[in-house]
């Protein structure tokens, strides 16, 4: 399962909303641990604002679980929501400095040719053993290369830590694309980038610091490669 969220101001201070979407391919019960977990997170975050949650139950064996996700809450929170101007993408893992989400608009709000902008990213869980101090240090110049690239030049999108302008991704749907072969494409964030260019848009590099986790043990770090290796294959044969 996953959480996707929508925030409007309220004058008022209420609990939020938190909605259960059963996925048609693998129907399951309100009462699914992790939805319960989610629930309690969401509900332990009461404030000033007004939000929609939405946890969306699916069978993780079904192929392209995170850009079909993507797909579904951008079916059950944004289609019919036409107040909705800019979309943030966040990661489980995603921290951010409070002001962050606010420059990302401010430079939307200032270049309507502006398709998105992606943040700094910085590993936070270094500290958890050796092997991810040894990926964070890896990590950090990698982030600074990429962010210099893409100012001026192809920039690219993360998955997470990006805002992108609505109207963009109205025309770039949907997140589930699947290659030659069939196969569901793995990069739907790099896919995304590349056909905000296509649509006539830019994309533009943010240094504002967000943190990421990096893979703590040698299986995840080589599962991580691996995905991000065969997608972004798949990206470029396409």
């Amino acid at each position: 399962g996953s959480g996707a969220s929508r925030t409007r101001p309220a004058g008022r201070r209420h609990r939020p909303d938190v909605y259960f979407k059963e996925g048609e391919e693998n129907p399951q019960s309100e009462h699914h641990d992790d939805y319960l977990e989610w629930k309690k997170y969401v509900l332990s975050k009461n404030g000033s604002e007004e939000r929609q949650t939405l946890f969306i139950a699916r069978d993780p064996a079904l192929p392209g679980a995170k850009p079909l996700n993507l797909d579904v809450g951008y079916e059950q929170l944004v289609k019919n929501d036409p107040s909705i101007k800019y979309i943030f993408f966040v990661d489980a893992d995603s921290t951010f400095e409070p002001t962050a989400l606010q420059q990302a608009v401010e430079e939307l709000e200032n270049d309507p040719h502006l398709g998105f902008v992606q943040m700094f990213t910085l590993s936070t869980n270094g500290f958890a053993n050796a092997f991810a101090m040894a990926g964070a240090v890896s990590m950090t110049p990698q982030r600074y290369g990429t962010g210099l690239e893409g100012d001026g030049g192809f920039n690219l999108f993360y998955g997470h830590g990006g805002v992108y302008r609505r109207e963009v991704i109205d025309q770039l749907l949907p997140f589930l694309e699947f290659d030659h072969k069939g196969r569901p494409m793995i990069t739907e964030d790099i896919s995304m980038a590349g056909k905000n260019y296509l649509a006539g848009y830019y994309g533009k590099p943010l240094f504002v610091h967000t943190g990421e986790g990096v893979p703590t043990s040698l299986p995840a770090h080589d599962s991580m490669w691996r995905r991000w290796g065969f997608g972004g294959l798949q990206f470029t044969y396409k």
